[in-house]
Protein backbone atom coordinates (compact mmCIF):
# COMPACT_ATOMS: atom_id res chain seq x y z
CA UNK A 1 0.00 0.00 0.00
CA UNK A 2 1.50 3.70 -0.64
CA UNK A 3 2.33 6.23 1.94
CA UNK A 4 -1.02 7.98 2.71
CA UNK A 5 -1.76 11.47 1.47
CA UNK A 6 -1.84 13.47 4.82
CA UNK A 7 1.44 11.70 5.62
CA UNK A 8 4.50 10.25 5.00
CA UNK A 9 3.70 7.42 6.90
CA UNK A 10 3.01 4.73 5.26
CA UNK A 11 0.80 1.02 6.07
CA UNK A 12 2.79 -1.25 3.97
CA UNK A 13 2.80 -2.99 7.19
CA UNK A 14 -0.73 -3.58 7.62
CA UNK A 15 -2.63 -6.42 5.25
CA UNK A 16 -5.56 -6.26 3.60
CA UNK A 17 -6.73 -2.90 4.90
CA UNK A 18 -9.97 -1.45 3.45
CA UNK A 19 -11.01 1.92 1.97
CA UNK A 20 -12.62 3.00 5.01
CA UNK A 21 -9.76 2.32 7.26
CA UNK A 22 -7.61 3.73 5.52
CA UNK A 23 -9.55 6.32 5.41
CA UNK A 24 -9.96 6.69 9.51
CA UNK A 25 -6.56 6.02 9.77
CA UNK A 26 -5.58 9.21 7.33
CA UNK A 27 -5.88 12.12 9.81
CA UNK A 28 -4.37 10.13 12.47
CA UNK A 29 -0.99 9.20 11.21
CA UNK A 30 -0.96 13.08 10.35
CA UNK A 31 -1.74 13.79 13.55
CA UNK A 32 1.23 11.50 14.85
CA UNK A 33 3.42 12.93 12.37
CA UNK A 34 2.94 16.38 13.33
CA UNK A 35 2.79 15.96 16.93
CA UNK A 36 5.58 13.15 17.76
CA UNK A 37 7.83 12.42 15.03
CA UNK A 38 8.89 15.91 13.10
CA UNK A 39 9.86 17.75 15.51
CA UNK A 40 11.26 18.01 19.27
CA UNK A 41 9.53 15.63 20.97
CA UNK A 42 11.41 12.48 19.36
CA UNK A 43 14.59 13.99 20.20
CA UNK A 44 14.52 13.10 23.96
CA UNK A 45 15.96 10.12 25.05
CA UNK A 46 12.27 9.48 27.21
CA UNK A 47 10.75 9.28 23.89
CA UNK A 48 12.01 6.73 22.18
CA UNK A 49 9.75 5.84 19.21
CA UNK A 50 10.55 2.62 17.39
CA UNK A 51 10.05 2.04 13.73
CA UNK A 52 9.58 -1.10 11.91
CA UNK A 53 11.30 -2.16 8.36
CA UNK A 54 8.33 0.32 6.88
CA UNK A 55 9.33 2.99 8.79
CA UNK A 56 5.82 2.59 10.73
CA UNK A 57 5.52 3.78 14.28
CA UNK A 58 3.28 1.34 15.22
CA UNK A 59 3.05 1.38 18.79
CA UNK A 60 1.98 5.41 18.33
CA UNK A 61 -0.17 4.49 16.00
CA UNK A 62 -1.55 2.04 18.29
CA UNK A 63 -1.97 4.55 21.30
CA UNK A 64 -3.07 7.54 18.94
CA UNK A 65 -6.14 5.23 18.22
CA UNK A 66 -6.84 3.85 21.39
CA UNK A 67 -6.90 7.44 22.92
CA UNK A 68 -9.20 8.55 19.86
CA UNK A 69 -11.15 5.59 21.08
CA UNK A 70 -11.26 4.11 17.77
CA UNK A 71 -10.61 0.24 19.07
CA UNK A 72 -11.88 -1.46 16.24
CA UNK A 73 -9.61 -0.17 13.75
CA UNK A 74 -7.06 -0.70 16.36
CA UNK A 75 -8.45 -4.09 16.21
CA UNK A 76 -8.02 -4.22 12.74
CA UNK A 77 -4.67 -3.17 12.54
CA UNK A 78 -3.95 -5.73 15.44
CA UNK A 79 -4.99 -8.57 13.10
CA UNK A 80 -3.31 -7.45 10.28
CA UNK A 81 -0.01 -6.01 10.82
CA UNK A 82 2.92 -8.24 9.06
CA UNK A 83 6.31 -5.84 10.17
CA UNK A 84 8.91 -7.01 12.22
CA UNK A 85 7.94 -5.54 15.67
CA UNK A 86 6.71 -8.28 18.78
CA UNK A 87 2.99 -7.28 19.03
CA UNK A 88 1.56 -10.82 19.63
CA UNK A 89 1.70 -10.67 23.13
CA UNK A 90 -0.42 -7.22 23.28
CA UNK A 91 -2.64 -8.49 20.62
CA UNK A 92 -3.27 -11.29 23.02
CA UNK A 93 -3.48 -9.07 26.49
CA UNK A 94 -5.25 -5.98 24.79
CA UNK A 95 -8.88 -7.82 23.88
CA UNK A 96 -8.89 -8.97 27.64
CA UNK A 97 -7.88 -5.62 28.52
CA UNK A 98 -10.90 -4.32 26.55
CA UNK A 99 -13.40 -6.70 27.69
CA UNK A 100 -13.43 -5.70 31.18
CA UNK A 101 -11.29 -2.50 30.91
CA UNK A 102 -8.88 -4.24 33.19
CA UNK A 103 -6.96 -7.53 33.23
CA UNK A 104 -6.71 -10.26 35.87
CA UNK A 105 -4.39 -10.01 37.92
CA UNK A 106 -2.21 -13.00 35.67
CA UNK A 107 -2.26 -11.38 33.06
CA UNK A 108 -1.62 -8.10 34.41
CA UNK A 109 1.82 -9.27 35.52
CA UNK A 110 2.67 -11.06 32.53
CA UNK A 111 1.67 -7.99 31.13
CA UNK A 112 4.07 -5.88 33.03
CA UNK A 113 7.20 -8.49 32.70
CA UNK A 114 6.78 -7.69 28.92
CA UNK A 115 7.44 -4.02 29.28
CA UNK A 116 9.35 -3.93 32.87
CA UNK A 117 12.25 -6.32 31.72
CA UNK A 118 11.87 -5.94 27.62
CA UNK A 119 15.16 -3.26 26.90
CA UNK A 120 16.41 -0.20 27.78
CA UNK A 121 14.93 1.20 24.85
CA UNK A 122 11.22 0.59 24.87
CA UNK A 123 8.83 2.51 22.63
CA UNK A 124 7.22 5.73 24.70
CA UNK A 125 3.85 4.65 23.44
CA UNK A 126 4.40 0.73 24.10
CA UNK A 127 5.28 1.32 27.60
CA UNK A 128 1.98 3.44 27.89
CA UNK A 129 0.15 1.30 26.55
CA UNK A 130 1.14 -1.36 28.48
CA UNK A 131 0.95 0.80 32.01
CA UNK A 132 -2.92 1.78 31.43
CA UNK A 133 -3.74 -1.66 30.73
CA UNK A 134 -1.80 -2.69 34.04
CA UNK A 135 -2.49 0.35 36.11
CA UNK A 136 0.87 0.98 36.51
CA UNK A 137 1.09 4.81 37.35
CA UNK A 138 4.62 5.70 36.15
CA UNK A 139 5.01 8.00 33.11
CA UNK A 140 8.04 7.60 31.04
CA UNK A 141 6.92 10.14 29.16
CA UNK A 142 6.31 13.64 30.55
CA UNK A 143 6.03 14.92 27.16
CA UNK A 144 3.52 12.28 26.11
CA UNK A 145 0.80 13.68 28.69
CA UNK A 146 1.74 17.71 28.42
CA UNK A 147 -1.12 18.49 27.10
CA UNK A 148 -3.96 18.31 29.83
CA UNK A 149 -6.71 16.20 27.86
CA UNK A 150 -3.60 13.61 27.65
CA UNK A 151 -2.80 13.94 31.06
CA UNK A 152 -6.28 13.54 32.22
CA UNK A 153 -7.25 11.22 30.13
CA UNK A 154 -4.15 8.80 30.95
CA UNK A 155 -5.08 9.29 34.73
CA UNK A 156 -8.52 8.58 34.75
CA UNK A 157 -7.97 5.30 32.26
CA UNK A 158 -5.49 4.35 35.69
CA UNK A 159 -7.21 5.21 38.30
CA UNK A 160 -11.23 5.09 37.15
CA UNK A 161 -11.93 1.67 38.92
CA UNK A 162 -10.38 2.20 42.52
CA UNK A 163 -13.87 4.59 43.26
Amino acid sequence: MPKTEASSISLNGFRNLDANTVKILLPILGYIEKNYINNDFREKKANFIEFDEFQNPVWAIFYVLFRAGKIKTLMKLLNSYTGNIRIQEFGVLFPKYQEKEALEKKDKIEAMELFLNNNENIDVFQFSLYAIMTRYCEIISVDLISQIGDYLWFNVRNIRFFF
